[in-house]
């Protein structure tokens, strides 16, 4: 009877150290793939914001565009944190060949990678600054004329 007991006790204690070692193993997996996110989602709006800069000219069409895509992260602090008015969106080169949309936000990390991301990344009382800039040539050297000709063509 005496096995019986003792067997049962280590694995209680067995479990007692493994489960709070998993659970700090799955956090360490959860807070960079949320950051990876939300540096993917901006990316993607970003690059989707300069296809509408080759179409319009309308800054305030293409930023509410960016904000109506952002909404795809979560206000959640390990996702984003700030709402939205948080979104630093700078759009230019609307009358050049080069176009270039730039996105930042901010992320409020768990405390333990809060305390390590100021080593690495860059960080403020929000939380750490993640930043996204696209580039493109949306109009090509070859082309000819300008917007508007090319839009009075098809007015014709």
């Amino acid at each position: 009877m005496s096995f019986y007991s003792e067997t049962h006790a280590q694995s209680s204690v067995e479990a007692a150290f493994i489960v709070p070692v998993c659970m700090l193993v799955l956090l360490c997996l959860l807070q960079p793939l949320c950051v990876m996110y939300t540096q993917a989602t901006m990316w993607s709006t970003a690059n989707q914001a300069l296809r509408c800069i080759e179409t319009t000219q309308d800054t305030s069409a293409v930023t509410s565009y960016i904000q109506r895509r952002l909404k795809a992260i979560p206000e959640i602090p390990l996702f984003h944190v700030g709402g939205t008015q948080d979104w630093d969106i700078s759009c230019s080169g609307y009358t050049e060949k080069n176009a270039e949309v730039s996105i930042s936000g901010h992320v409020k990390p768990l405390p333990l990678f809060y305390t390590a991301s100021k080593l690495f990344a860059q960080t403020d009382d929000k939380g750490i600054i993640l930043t996204v800039t696209a580039h493109s040539q949306v109009r090509p050297d070859w082309l000819g004329g300008d917007y508007e000709s090319w839009i009075g063509m098809w007015d014709q």
